[in-house]
């Protein structure tokens, strides 16, 4: 919420809540939308709604390394369910943190260090 206009908002008559009991939820969602992207599903879903019930499904393997922007509730979830997967995890963050005590992360970024690691 640190990003928000949170003024321009209230004047608008905007109420904002937050939920936090909800980040594992929203974690687990975001990692279904993105092997649901990256497997092709939705375009999957429009073939069969056509009638086309054929075997163009290209399933990728999984990548073997993966970047986390963001380190809250939902960032550290995500990264425990791609090190769950074996995926190797990167994380970037905005504020330098003890990284050594997370055993789901084999790095953490501070600066734009991180995109020396992207293919």
């Amino acid at each position: 919420m640190d990003r928000l206009p949170l003024k321009a908002l209230k004047d608008r008559g905007v109420r904002l809540t937050a939920n936090p009991s909800a980040n594992l939820l929203v974690a687990r969602h975001a990692w279904v939308l993105a092997w649901a992207i990256a497997r092709q599903l939705p375009q999957a879903c429009q073939r069969q709604n056509a009638g086309q019930w054929d075997n163009l499904f290209d399933w990728p393997p999984l990548p073997r390394h993966a970047m986390v922007f963001g380190y809250g509730t939902i960032g550290a979830e995500i990264a425990r369910l791609l090190h769950q997967d074996g995926i190797e995890v990167h994380v970037t963050v905005r504020q330098p943190r003890a990284a050594a005590a997370d055993p789901h992360v084999s790095a953490f970024y501070t600066d734009q260090t991180w995109r020396d690691v992207l293919p």
